[in-house]
């Protein structure tokens, strides 16, 4: 039986009895330089050997300090996540914490949450949106916020980003099943995206029911993305084939061309024996779709 290789500790001893001495004398040479330079009151001897000394300790407290810091900042900020100061607010987060909907929606009464925001800038709606996409949450109590009246539409995450833009780029069923809840209850099917610029019908291409969804909630399925180019031309660019055909076959245009002269065409070109030189199903369908619009699909 073959095993996974495994450091030997010895190897590693033997690599620190050879190391550790070279880097003493190094150490100490530097040290003996800095000494010399420094009666010899030469200041950019002094300067160089003390820079030398200096360096290794430098990056071996800095790296680190940096870890550390950064560790601290995570979780300072992952604490203040649901901690709400509003008394008629803590009773709601915890509920939606341990993922009782149940109590919630008897907290909640048919009636919209307070308004308030937790120590991360997260209103109610927003946080139940990150404990279910980020600790194991449950969706039954963002349902249970929508049908008492939170508005998707109007709230905010912390970084200006609406729920449905937060909760698009989540590719699980479960992330695209809180989208479809989202867009049920009002979200805006064209919210841009203010850190990436795009709408969330760019990051859909994945799941037909959820292309279909968004264009049926009014997605602009024309808007030009971040990249120059319409939902379309990506879902090509990604060999999203089925929601592709449907884009065309409701009518997107065929015609964009962005910048870099990437299009329709181009990807369908590209694409054309795949990457791994088999012909893609997909692509024929789309072009058949393409045909019936009485577009001339590039030649096979």
């Amino acid at each position: 039986m073959v095993r996974d290789w495994q450091p030997s500790p010895d190897g590693a001893l033997g690599f620190a009895y050879v190391f550790i001495p070279i880097i003493y004398i190094l150490v100490l040479g530097a040290g003996g330089l800095l000494f010399a330079f420094t009666k010899s009151q030469s200041q950019v001897g002094v300067f160089v050997m003390t820079v030398v000394l200096v360096f290794p300790l430098a990056i071996l407290i800095a790296e680190p300090s940096v870890k550390a810091y950064q560790r601290w900042s995570f979780e300072r900020e992952y604490a203040r996540v649901g901690q709400f100061k509003e008394p008629a607010l803590r009773p709601i987060a915890e509920a939606i914490r341990v993922g009782d909907s149940a109590t919630l929606t008897r907290l909640l009464d048919g009636k919209p949450a307070p308004a308030g925001r937790d120590r991360a800038g997260h209103n109610i709606l927003g946080y139940a949106l990150v404990a279910y996409r980020d600790r194991n949450g449950s969706l039954d109590c963002v349902r249970a916020l929508l049908e008492a009246g939170s508005d998707p539409k109007t709230a905010r995450m912390p970084d200006g980003r609406a729920p449905i833009n937060f909760m698009i780029v989540d590719t699980t069923p479960g992330g695209r099943e809180a989208v479809l809840v989202l867009l049920e209850h009002g979200a805006d099917p064209n919210a841009v995206d203010p850190i990436t610029g795009d709408t969330p019908i760019r990051q859909s291409g994945d799941s037909l029911d959820l292309v279909r969804a968004l264009i049926e909630a009014g997605a602009d399925m024309d808007r030009i993305q971040s990249n120059g180019v319409t939902a379309l031309v990506n879902f090509v660019a990604e060999r999203r084939w089925e929601s592709a055909r449907f884009l065309v076959e409701r009518g997107a245009r065929l015609d964009v061309v962005n910048g870099d002269g990437l299009s329709l065409d181009y990807y369908l070109e590209s694409w054309k024996d795949s990457v791994f030189g088999e012909h893609p199903e997909g692509w024929d369908r789309l072009r058949a779709a393409i045909a019936a619009r009485g577009k001339a699909p590039p030649p096979a």
